[in-house]
């Protein structure tokens, strides 16, 4: 009966964000993001052609879908009569999406009323926040948050620390690990999914991916009382996602090409992306499968990679060690055109935009 019910849970909300999504498109259809980065973004095209027109759609679809989420989550807690360590866990892991939600939010809500997002510092360390908080309630809350696992215990050092009987300290040693493994996990995985967010489509399909991967992959802990609930948030990721998805559909439509027509009709916006991906980093670290993460994320890697290469690595190095003569008596420098860099432009998916790629191939194909 469990894998029935858990076809039941995916169907339910997956059903419910579709309509979620609808219902908030409907009332919300001026929630639109109004930020705009001045300056020329085409380093492919002649000074006078490097602008580029942007077709905004409402930032909805994020709290529709982890509003079904939520809901249906707790439904499921119901039908299977969860336990109270169950509970916890479940709750902890829904607690820490909307967390990672209401972060995207406020960005979200600055976009539309400020012009302007959150500094990527004040995101950062927002999400970075939720992460932390997470590992904590994990290691206080469960009993399972205290047991160090591997890799990390077989590191020499950490592994004495956590084995002397005599150090009073040493539960603290792994809550220190656990609470830096989430942090940089959660954080970056949150981030990441953020920075892939900017097709139509992209990191719905990504995410449905990663979620219906590791939701396979959990079907071998099903037999333990914390199995079901990793299963149970593996799909209600998938099913969020997969709601949403019909509202974003993927085109060949671009804001410098007209002539294609564009299938979406809402964004998830930063607050969908951001929750997604802490749902997926929570699912990955409360069942120890940090490392394939990694592996089944690989095009989240990617993207989060490309845009700190480019724009934390690449970019400060140039304007330090390059000394442009025509630029010297001036502040018209533009480091996203005037810069020799390894990609047109960043995140990954904007650079093979800009070599031409048809948007919609390119989305099924990142997604397969």
């Amino acid at each position: 009966m469990v894998p029935l019910f858990c076809l039941l849970i995916f169907i339910t909300c997956a059903v419910m964000s579709l309509l979620l999504c609808g219902i908030a498109r409907t009332l919300f259809p001026k929630f639109r993001s109004g930020e705009f980065k001045p300056g020329p973004h085409r380093s492919d095209l002649p000074a006078g052609g490097r602008e580029i027109k942007t077709i905004e759609l409402p930032l909805v679809g994020g709290p529709a879908f982890t509003l079904a989420i939520i809901l249906t989550g707790v439904g499921a807690g119901i039908l299977f009569s969860f336990t109270r360590e169950q509970w916890t866990l479940l709750i902890i892991g829904l607690t820490a999406t909307v967390g990672y939600m209401v972060v995207g939010f406020v960005d979200d809500w600055h976009k539309v009323y400020s012009k302007e997002g959150l500094r990527q510092r004040d995101k950062f360390f927002a999400v970075l926040s939720v992460s932390v908080v997470a590992a904590i309630l994990y290691f206080f809350l469960l009993s399972r948050g205290r047991v160090p696992y591997t890799p990390y215990t077989e590191f020499p050092l950490i592994d004495t620390l956590l084995n002397v009987r005599q150090f009073i300290y040493a539960p603290y040693i792994w809550l220190v690990i656990l609470v830096l493994i989430t942090g940089v996990i959660g954080s970056g995985t949150s981030l990441s999914v953020d920075f892939s967010d900017g097709l139509d489509g992209l990191a719905g399909g990504l995410v449905f991916s990663a979620a219906l991967a590791f939701g396979i992959i959990l079907t071998g802990t099903l037999n333990t009382p914390e199995g079901i609930v990793f299963e149970i948030l593996s799909l209600l990721c998938a099913a969020g996602i997969l709601g949403f998805l019909p509202w974003n559909w993927p085109s060949s439509w671009a804001a410098r090409k007209g002539s294609s027509k564009r299938n979406a009709k809402i964004y998830m916006g930063d607050s969908g992306a951001l929750a997604l991906g802490g749902l997926l980093a929570m699912v990955a670290i409360f069942s120890r499968n940090e490392i394939p993460l990694v592996m089944i994320g690989a095009a989240f890697v990617l993207e989060g990679l490309s845009a700190f290469m480019s724009a934390k690595v690449m970019t400060p190095f140039f304007r330090k060690q390059l000394q442009m003569l025509r630029f010297v008596s001036s502040d018209d420098f533009v480091a996203h055109t005037e810069i020799l860099k390894q990609f047109l432009a960043t995140p990954l998916h904007h650079h093979f935009d800009l070599l031409g790629w048809d948007r919609r191939p390119l989305v099924y194909g990142a997604s397969a």
